[in-house]
């Protein structure tokens, strides 16, 4: 049967959905890059936003419209969201967070199943430069505002040789880089029997032997071991960029949200990145407008983002999330400020990621080339990424993608470096 899988929302979504991508494929059905050539779409969805889930929903809505196609979608909507969807006229199938891993297995043993339609090559791992690769779901943490761990459950690793299988394909599917994913990443090992930790986990990976990269997807701020830092001065294959969800800036706030963190451990963590590796960026997310946050906490937060030089980020303005603790804040934040201070944010980050930027002008850096396009003059643009996943761009007259080069940075453009491919070896 034809199968179009769909995701919104975190990195961990996108691994989970490649995952599925090769397994159906080794069961014999054709994956197809258009829904109107679908049989079954699988949806893997996200609440992490209001705004998340209303795509979410909007999307199961507008498919369930279709005569014959069959909706599989599992993720994190809360439960009331999935029971209205449920008794909505249409082929849905629901599969919990729980039984996720089991996806395809609970799909191809429904009675709906539609004749093998043929192999075909898998999109996801094996046509991209990047595979996602989890590590680990669910969290143990009890952030006032975060749905996901309600969505996902407790923490739970992966085994390590379930992981050094899948990145195994992975790089013989000619991936270049790999990025390990997880809700809490840093939590990897603590529930195994004999506990390990993630330096464990990426010792293991790089015993691969190979030319490609390993890179970590998002890593909460505690999650990071004392010695963490020495396995990047060890190994070149580590990308040395580190995504630090920082979420306020001020103490007080953080302490509404129920973090594990204060705005100084995270300064000390920083400045400890930076001396140990002093060409890493660091990378955050920010949420505005929480129940409660005053001016002069706001105030903290910009001062705090000024301070930490972020290479950039992403910023979120508080929504409500069904079931979380912070819907019974008081004081909540105006909406039009929310927007307000959203903007202000982003501006502050924008300036750093700017100062980050002109450093860069005129250096040597090696980049990864992802997939090209042709522009309206008929040249062929490729976009790559740094090992501090600086986004580079460049203009090239062959098919350069999933190739690694020395490129000089010639200018920036506000969200990434226009540059000269030089060689594929380090220039003298």
């Amino acid at each position: 049967m034809n199968i179009f899988l769909d995701s919104i929302g975190c990195r961990l979504n996108q691994s989970e959905i490649e995952k599925y991508a090769s397994q159906f494929h080794e069961q014999g059905h054709q994956l197809v890059p258009r829904l109107e050539d679908a049989d079954i779409v699988v949806l893997n969805t996200c609440s992490v936003t209001s705004a998340a889930s209303a795509d979410s929903r909007q999307r199961i809505h507008k498919w369930l419209r279709k005569p014959g196609l069959r909706i599989v979608a599992t993720g994190c909507l809360p439960p009331e969201e999935v029971s209205i969807l449920q008794g909505l006229p249409g082929k849905l199938t629901w599969v919990p967070n729980i039984e996720k891993d089991k996806l395809v297995r609970i799909v191809l043993e429904r009675p709906q199943n539609l004749p093998l339609a043929g192999r075909s090559t898998v999109p996801g791992i094996r046509s991209r430069t990047r595979a996602f690769i989890k590590a680990q779901d669910g969290c143990n943490n009890h952030c006032t505002f975060c749905v996901t761990r309600l969505a996902r459950g407790s923490s739970r690793s992966l085994p390590a040789d379930t992981i050094l299988a899948d990145v195994s394909s992975a790089l013989g599917s000619g991936v270049r880089e790999i990025v390990l994913t997880g809700v809490h990443l840093g939590a990897w090992g603590a529930d195994f029997p004999q506990t390990q930790d993630l330096r464990d986990l990426i010792r293991q990976l790089l015993s691969i032997s190979g030319d490609y990269r390993l890179r970590l997807s998002s890593i909460e701020p505690w999650g990071i071991p004392d010695d963490f830092l020495t396995l990047w001065i060890k190994d070149e294959r580590l990308c040395q960029h580190f995504h630090l969800p920082m979420q306020s800036g001020s103490a007080a706030t953080l302490k509404r949200m129920a973090r594990n963190n204060d705005p100084q451990a995270f300064r000390q963590l920083v400045e400890k990145i930076h001396t140990t590796l002093p060409n890493a960026s660091i990378t955050t997310d920010v949420i505005v407008g929480f129940p409660g946050e005053t001016e002069s906490e706001f105030a903290e937060t910009c001062a705090f983002i000024s301070e930490m030089r972020f290479n950039g980020g992403h910023v979120f303005h508080y929504s409500e999330r069904p079931g979380t603790a912070a819907v019974r804040l008081p004081d909540k934040v105006d909406e039009q400020e929310k927007k307000i201070r959203s903007q202000i944010i982003r501006d502050l980050l924008m300036h750093s990621a700017e100062n980050h930027a002109e450093k860069k002008i005129g250096s040597i850096q090696q980049v990864l080339w992802e997939a090209g396009r042709l522009n309206p003059e008929g040249a062929r643009i490729h976009g790559g990424h740094t090992k501090e996943n600086d986004r580079v761009i460049t203009q090239s007259s062959k098919d350069i993608r999933n190739q690694v080069h020395w490129v000089k940075l010639n200018k920036w453009d506000g969200t990434s470096f226009w540059g000269e491919v030089t060689a594929q070896e380090m220039p003298e």
